[in-house]
């Protein structure tokens, strides 16, 4: 689109040389601009074109107006504006500043009076410092006229002893702001008297309308303030579907009102207006006031993002995140094949997601959809150097390397991620007995499972049965207390489906204090469920998929999470061989045994000089058994032993000197990463 109007202009000037508004009449704003002419963008703020598509206006005189408008394309024409209070102003393109420092433009005697259309450009990286004569601190000190979709990005506010009103947009605004967008960082460490500080505006009296502040406000300074995330001091104007997403710390609330919309409204009016700004803090403690005092101030819908959460120790912390890591892993992995490659799984699956073919040329992401345990460790296995599949998968074929080493389902992918840091699980295991059974080791988040009787569930047959036991804000309640690592699932007529968590919920309420659904969401990673690969790549996974409240609660999906996400500690890893016994040749026999899933053994053999003759990774087997009820249950072995026959016939095939010394070594490997010598011997063959 940027390109397009950019085009569009440089034509006009180049046969008619009229501004691109044809006009000199006053800016007509009547709508917004539909959602779906705005391009993709990045942190709230439009993309800059491609490298390709940016187009020189080094020939465009920014000082000399074509029929009434200036048009401005660098830091000449914007610093122009102020020597033109009155004048009409068009951006050409993105303006990359550099770290420059400007002055506000416009002040109390001499307010802006003019129009400008930003055409949803960004002016990014610089500073403002230094304010007006009057106090008035931000791009704009003061404004009077119309500003319709000017962008900042990346801008830096910093008050001073004689800044008294502070807004990234304006200090003051008396005239009309409409699809604005503000982004970066307000500091005060010093102030005047009676300070006014908002992200968007300090002083409000007009018009504020469809614009976004995401500026991180740090308030350090003493004395009476009015702080808001979006306005400071709001006054017989209107306010309407403007939102502000920053984050608000104060020092010291002493002799201040403080809100995440408003510090202070009277005689107002508020149509919707949402503040999503997390870890906002007056003195330390965490505030969700949405405005610090209200007089006569009307909110017609007001939303916040609730923070009142306890927050999760670092221990807890840790060990989440590594499941939530483990999980990325999986399904970000990429690899190929150089020929064709059947896909194939257990006879039994009835799925077509499970048998598509792997065609050259084409780039795969993620351990493929089957329903099997296969770890990353064991997709890795199969792979070259350059991230190709081996030859000796293809040798062994479909149902021999493929059915073996590669491939996991929705559910047993969020179990692999939870095996790299527990062990509380049972297994076998399946989705549908995470919700019927608390045997299997999993912990209900909320209050879902009290509400839900177990000995009701099976009976109940489907997860959405769940509704007649709770109402929709009770279930959404539990929504709320899912965090990073936490599982989702549900089982429905038509299938059955799990996703993990990968961030903390981020919930919304309205003024009343109830949830808002479409507005409150998670992140996830996920198996199976909604992909959206890169151009030229194929994928099975989901990652940094976004589902708000209104998907979870549609699908019925319950949050599930595990006792080492509460406690944030677990057994310590530990592995041995039980019933083992030595024999020729250096052959061992036992089984390593371990207190978590051991994914695979290694043996490595060396002779007397050092030289490695031998060093072998063997996987455990683990596969789909089979349906044992009418409901499609599956059982999956996550295998916590290893035979170590399985390497007699590897080992008689070395043909190893007769009377040679070697030394062997034996290790197994958990789903912890962990990697523990369980025995380390020398022989003689």
């Amino acid at each position: 689109m940027k390109r397009l109007l950019s085009l569009v202009l440089v034509l006009c000037m180049m046969i008619t040389f009229v501004g691109c508004t044809g006009s000199n009449e006053e800016v007509e704003v009547t709508e917004p601009v539909a959602e779906e002419s705005v391009e993709a963008t990045e942190g709230g703020f439009i993309l800059p074109p491609k490298e390709e598509e940016v187009i020189s206006y080094d020939d465009v005189n920014e000082l000399e107006p074509v029929d009434g408008w200036y048009q401005i394309h660098s830091i000449v024409g914007i610093q122009n504006i102020a020597n033109h209070l009155d004048a009409k102003f068009n951006i050409l393109c993105d303006i990359d500043l550099g770290g420059a420092t400007l002055e506000p433009i416009g002040s109390k005697d001499a307010p802006f009076t003019g129009q400008i259309k930003g055409n949803e450009f960004t002016i990014s990286n610089f500073t403002i410092e230094q304010p007006t004569a009057d106090g008035d601190l931000g791009f704009f000190g003061v404004n009077d006229g119309v500003i319709l979709q000017l962008q900042l990005g990346n801008m830096t506010l910093i008050a001073s002893e004689k800044t008294v009103r502070i807004g990234g947009l304006a200090g003051t605004n008396t005239g009309r702001l409409q699809r604005c967008k503000v982004e970066g960082t307000l500091t005060v460490d010093a102030a005047g008297a009676d300070v006014q500080c908002g992200g968007a505006v300090g002083v409000n009296t007009k018009e504020l309308k469809n614009s976004e502040a995401d500026l991180d406000i740090f308030y350090n300074a003493a004395g009476a303030a009015n702080i808001g995330g979006l306005v400071g001091h709001f006054t017989e104007g209107v306010v309407s579907d403007s939102d502000a997403l920053g984050q608000i710390v104060v020092a010291d609330g002493k002799d201040k009102n403080i809100g995440l919309f408003a510090g202070y409204a009277k005689d107002t009016e508020v149509l919707r207006a949402v503040f999503l700004g997390e870890n906002n803090r007056i003195g330390g403690e965490l505030f969700n006031n949405f405005i610090g005092l209200s007089e006569n101030a009307v909110v017609t819908e007001g939303l916040w993002r609730d923070n009142d959460v306890e927050e999760i120790p670092a221990d807890i912390r840790a060990i989440r995140e590594k499941a939530v890591q483990a999980m990325y892993d999986m399904g970000t992995i990429e690899w190929t094949v150089n020929e064709i490659m059947g896909g194939a799984c257990h006879p039994s699956c009835k799925s077509d997601i499970c048998h598509s073919a792997f065609i050259p040329g084409m780039i795969y992401r993620g351990v493929p959809y089957r329903h099997q345990a296969g770890s990353l460790d064991r997709m890795m296995y199969c792979l070259d150097e350059n991230n190709v599949m081996e030859d000796w998968v293809f040798d062994w074929g479909t149902l021999g390397g493929y059915q073996n080493y590669m491939g996991s389902s929705c559910y047993i992918a969020c179990q692999l991620a939870w095996a790299t840091v527990a062990n509380s699980m049972s297994s076998p295991n399946s989705m549908q007995s995470v919700i019927y059974s608390s045997s299997v080791g999993t912990i209900p988040v909320g209050d879902w499972g009290e509400k839900w009787p177990e000995e009701n569930r099976v009976n109940d047959a489907y997860t959405s049965k769940v509704k007649n036991y709770m109402t929709e804000q009770e279930l959404y309640d539990c929504y709320a207390q899912i965090r990073a690592g936490d599982v989702l699932t549900h089982v429905a007529s038509n299938g059955a489906h799990s996703f993990m968590a990968c961030t903390d919920a981020v919930v919304v309420r309205d003024a009343e204090g109830n949830i808002d659904p479409n507005e409150s969401y998670i992140y996830d990673h996920e198996q199976g469920g909604d992909q959206n690969p890169p151009e030229g790549v194929s994928s099975s996974w989901g990652i940094w998929v976004k589902k708000p409240f209104t998907r979870l609660y549609g699908d019925s999906d319950l949050p599930v999470t595990i006792e080492e996400f509460l406690v944030g500690e677990s057994e310590v890893p530990e592995a041995h061989i039980e019933n083992g016994m030595d024999g020729l040749l250096g052959l061992t026999t036992g089984m390593v045994s371990s207190n978590f899933y051991v994914d695979s053994v290694t043996m490595v053999i060396t002779d007397a000089q050092g030289n490695e003759v031998l060093n072998k990774k063997m996987f455990t087997r683990v596969e789909k058994i089979t349906d044992y009820n009418e409901i499609g249950m599956y059982e999956r072995y996550f295998v916590h032993e290893f035979d170590l026959a399985n390497f007699t016939s590897t080992v008689l095939e070395l043909g190893l000197e007769h009377g040679a010394s070697y030394n062997a070594t034996i290790t197994a490997n958990l789903m912890t990463f962990d990697k523990i010598v369980v025995k380390d011997y020398s022989f003689v063959a």
